[in-house]
């Protein structure tokens, strides 16, 4: 399933990227979190990871589309008193954008995402002693799929550099066996270049 979604995810982006108008780079952070009825609030903080990969821009008037592929850090951290326990979860993630452009340099963004997982661990700090483990594929039951919405904004500094910042709600619950409702819930900021302007 991974090898599949992996071969049909880059021969897309290479037809995109051919068809294109504009395509470029983005890296940045994620803040990461969940949300869901099983998730405990207290002491929940926003877990820090990093977001980059590569963009593809359809148009050249105020209505754009803008397609993604990125590797992104998800998960939930938990931390109080100087401890703290971190769930990370890394993902490709394919984006769609609907661009709608307010003025020159500033554009409303809206799109869906979907994100295969390609793998978890644990970091725990406890007293200054600081752990991190693999979660072994058999044992993690996370869904293999995640699929959501994004909502934000793009400040295009000139014609080839811009600033995006976006909100990233999970529609699906992480766990698929359904014992445990959690989604995913993630701010992005990132820094981007484009080569086609």
């Amino acid at each position: 399933m991974k090898k599949i979604f992996t071969i049909l995810t880059v021969v897309a982006l290479t037809a995109t990227i051919s068809f294109a108008q504009t395509f470029g780079v983005k890296a940045g952070t994620s803040l990461a979190s969940w949300y869901g009825a099983d998730v405990d609030s207290d002491d929940k903080v926003l877990k820090p990871g990093m977001a980059i990969g590569a963009f593809a821009q359809f148009g050249d008037d105020t209505k754009r589309l803008t397609s993604e592929l990125l590797f992104i850090q998800k998960g939930v951290k938990y931390a109080a008193d100087g401890d703290y326990m971190s769930y990370n979860m890394n993902y490709l993630e394919a984006n769609t954008m609907g661009n709608f452009f307010v003025s020159d340099n500033i554009s409303l963004n809206a799109g869906i995402y979907l994100g295969l997982h390609l793998g978890s661990s644990i970091t725990v700090k406890i007293d200054g002693d600081k752990d991190s483990e693999s979660i072994d594929s058999d044992d993690d039951d996370t869904r293999p799929m995640d699929f959501g919405s994004n909502f934000g904004l793009t400040f295009w500094l000139n014609d080839a550099m811009s600033i995006d910042a976006r909100y990233g709600l999970g529609i699906l619950s992480l766990d698929e066996d359904g014992d445990f409702e959690a989604s995913n819930s993630t701010i992005q900021i990132s820094f981007g270049y484009a080569f086609g302007n």
